[in-house]
Parts: C-alpha cells; structure tokens; sequence
C-alpha cells in the first residue's frame, strides 16, 4: 500500500509541473457591433459603427520616431475583420432577402520608424441573403479581412436588396433594414513583449473594455529597483483571478473597518491572457 501511494503523489507532482508549463497564447479580440434595431433609427445614409482598436492604440499612436512601442512589445498578428449577417437570436418573423452592403473602412496603422500614423481608405461589398425556411440555402454570414490597423471605423454607405430572379437592384432605407441584419468589426492582435519577464511585478492593474476583462502588470526594473516608469504596461501569459461572495459583514462607522474576513473562502480560477 505505501508503495502504491509513493507512485501516486509522484505522479500527480510530474502532472502539476507538466500543467505550469503550458500556456495559451490566445489573441486579444477588441469589436462593435450594430443590429437591424439600431440601423432602423438612422435618417439616411451612412451608418458607421463606433471605432474598434486593439488596447495599446493610444500608446502605439502616441510614440515617436525617437521611442518606438516596437522597443518594448510588438505584435505576432494584428488580423482586422468586417462582417455582416444574420441574427439568430431574435424572435421576430423576417422575409426572405439577399442584400448588398456597401461598406467603407477608414483604418489607421501605426508607423513606429517615424511616430504616429497614417490613415487610408477602401470601399467593400458584401452579399447577404437569408431564407425563413430552414431547407433553403442562403448565405447568412460575410466577412472581409484585412490587416495592420490598429484602429479603424466601418459605415455602412448603402444597402441594395438584390432580385433572386433577375437580380435587380433596389434602394433599401434604413428604416426598412431586416430585424435580423447586423454589421460586426473586429480586432484580434497577439502581443508580445520584448523586455525581460523574469523580475517580480510591482503592481497589476484591472480594466474593462468590450466586456473584457483587460490584465496588465508593471515590473521592477531589477530585482531590488524601481518600479517601471511609462505608458508601457506588460501583459500577462496567465494569471489567476481571485474573488469571494460577500454575504454579511459591519463596517465600523468611526474607523471605517471592515470586520469580514475576505480570505476565508475565495474562488480561484487560472485564466489565459
């Protein structure tokens, strides 16, 4: 028996350093969005969509030539996305119909050799179609990809319903946009950092954006100096997110103390950055 137990813990410890040693390195993914419902209030032609950017764009915007966001992190991939399709979590009864979206992109890219950025333009085209018989064939998703720009902007500049028989254009208003049609712009950027990760981090901070948790941490810049100055903050491989459920507790009114003990029954989770 003793044996056999020997083996076990030794297993279980090789499997616990096996698991610390995996990491996912999953991209960053920042979006807007628009639906039918809110398409269907504008007065007319066009119809953009808020900007969508990776986190750092202030940063990587705000460098110059002289201190490139490239000295301190970059990115493996920046991949821009835009897509129109169909809703299927709603519940209202649609019509048939293929559309064709025009849409125009004004995208930014950061230029870290000269500082700042530069900004241009393109003009897509997009074909939708949607069928409320389930048998039928219909495309209910396009997408355009591109990539490089840290920020950039979609609007809609027209929608034309197409004929399914003689595919003739007509003039579609924003008032009369399907319930179920939506616009979506993404950015999924994988960052890495170029500075040494291996010193104890000073301080981490918290942030939400696009109902995203966002994790980022400063370091010590050696192990017994300062903690890093500037806009740079390094993002995490990992971490562990910690809370606990606050049912009851006083607050001393004088002193402002509160008696709850937090770290009596935590939760702990392991999540990937």
């Amino acid at each position: 028996m003793k044996k056999i137990v020997n083996v076990l813990v030794v297993l279980l410890l090789s499997l616990a350093g096996t698991a610390r040693a995996q990491f996912k390195f999953l991209p960053d993914v920042e979006y807007q969005a628009a639906f039918g419902s809110e398409i269907r209030l504008a007065s007319g032609w066009t119809y953009s969509l808020s900007p969508v950017s990776v986190n750092e764009w202030s940063d990587m915007a705000g460098r110059s030539a002289a201190n490139p966001y490239t000295a301190d992190y970059d990115f493996k991939s920046m991949v821009d996305v835009v897509m129109v399709g169909v809703n299927r979590n709603i519940l209202t009864v649609v019509s048939a119909y293929k559309y064709q979206v025009a849409v125009r992109i004004d995208y930014k890219v950061a230029k870290p050799l000269t500082g700042g950025y530069t900004t241009a333009s393109e003009n897509i085209v997009l074909l939708l179609s949607y069928h409320p018989d389930s048998l039928r064939q219909y495309n209910d998703l396009s997408v355009y990809k591109f990539s490089g720009a840290g920020e950039f902007t979609a609007t809609i500049t027209n929608i034309q319903r197409v004929d399914p028989v003689s595919g003739a254009l007509s003039a579609v208003a924003p008032s009369a946009v399907a319930a179920n049609f939506f616009i979506k712009t993404e950015i999924h950027a994988q960052r890495y950092d170029k500075k040494a990760m291996n010193l104890l981090a000073a301080a981490c901070s918290l942030s939400v954006g696009n109902r995203n948790l966002n994790v980022s941490c400063y370091f010590h810049t050696s192990p017994t100096g300062d903690v890093s100055t500037g806009t740079t903050a390094y993002k995490p491989a990992s971490y562990e997110l910690e809370w606990t459920y606050v049912d009851d507790y006083k607050c001393n009114p004088a002193t402002g103390e509160i008696t709850y003990g937090f770290t009596s029954s935590p939760v702990t989770q392991v999540q990937y950055d």
